[in-house]
């Protein structure tokens, strides 16, 4: 008879992977995330608040396809 030798260091995509074993991940840039949610943070405010601003600093829609506007509801309306 043979004898059969296991490798026990064989590991299969059901277990984690060793800390130990495992490469560094390479780090791209450094600074690149700490840049991304402040511009990200922006540029919703900015979609979120910019209408709001427009209005208040006098802007205004217009009437589109012949139609005239409904006017703004009052507090009182609920």
């Amino acid at each position: 008879m043979r004898a059969v030798s296991i490798d026990t260091k064989v590991s299969t995509s059901a277990e984690a992977p060793d800390p130990a074993e495992r490469s560094p991940r390479p780090r791209r840039g450094g600074s690149g995330r700490r840049m991304r949610r402040p511009v990200a943070f922006l540029l919703a405010a900015a979609f979120f608040f910019g209408p709001a601003v427009a209005f208040g600093l006098g802007e205004r829609p217009q009437e589109i396809e012949n139609r005239r506007l409904r006017p703004l509801p009052s507090v009182s309306e609920g």
